[in-house]
């Protein structure tokens, strides 16, 4: 069975400005114990482990970045930490439609832990990319449901003794309730790609909000919404 491994201090968010909470990319230090690790990592099939902060700032970064507007790419950056100095070896720029240009540096080619220095950074890319998937689902449950749910609510404050009252009327009620959810996602599916543009714009309306409530539901977005 497959394992996490937990190396959430050595990955950093560089902020480009104390005021404002957006990050310019993804930093990855990694040394020669770190590079044990992750090759053991690999060969058992283990994954990077994601604390809800990670995986929210990872999430904020790739659909933010360094403005209030969706990203155009997501930069990923390799360092080699030795005694004090880290050297970047290794950069993956990743586009908006998933192409992916990978540099590396010089020093890097003729390194002596090329081998195992590239294949912590494509580990690492692989690790990050899993966590950026579209829980399209999601959305969808959770707008039918509601809906559903409304609805009823609706029926039972208009007949609130015939329903509450009847064990029978209830248990109709629910059952029209959960086929009512079942038809509202069959439908909604039809509109899948509007459902992401209001969703993704909605997160960002949130994200840049005055309001510490919308705030709240933003990051709730970015921890449950995105896989």
């Amino acid at each position: 069975m497959a394992k996490t491994i937990n190396l959430e201090k050595y990955i950093e968010f560089p902020v480009l400005s104390k005021n404002i909470d957006t990050f310019a990319g993804i930093n990855f230090h990694c040394n020669a114990q770190i590079l044990d690790k992750i090759q053991l990592a690999k060969q058992r099939g283990d994954r990077l482990h994601f604390s809800k902060q990670l995986r929210t700032n990872l999430r904020c970064c790739a659909l933010l970045g360094t403005s209030s507007y969706l990203q155009s790419g997501l930069s990923i950056c390799t360092y080699y930490q030795q005694d004090d100095y880290a050297e970047p070896v290794m950069k993956s720029l990743i586009s908006a439609d998933g192409d992916v240009i990978n540099q590396i540096s010089g020093d890097c080619l003729s390194h002596e832990l090329r081998p195992q220095l590239t294949t912590a950074h494509y580990w690492f890319l692989q690790q990050i990319t899993r966590q950026l998937t579209w829980k399209r689902t999601l959305i969808i449950d959770l707008i039918a449901w509601s809906i559903a749910i409304l609805l009823i609510l609706g029926l039972i404050i208009a007949y609130p003794q015939g329903v509450l009252t009847n064990l029978i009327a209830l248990g109709i009620v629910l059952i029209i309730m959960w086929g009512l959810q079942k038809i509202l996602k069959f439908l909604l599916s039809f509109n899948a790609k509007a459902i992401d543009r209001w969703a993704i714009a909605k997160f960002l309306s949130f994200s840049i909000s005055p309001q510490p409530w919308q705030q709240k539901m933003a990051k709730l977005f970015l921890q449950y919404i995105v896989v």
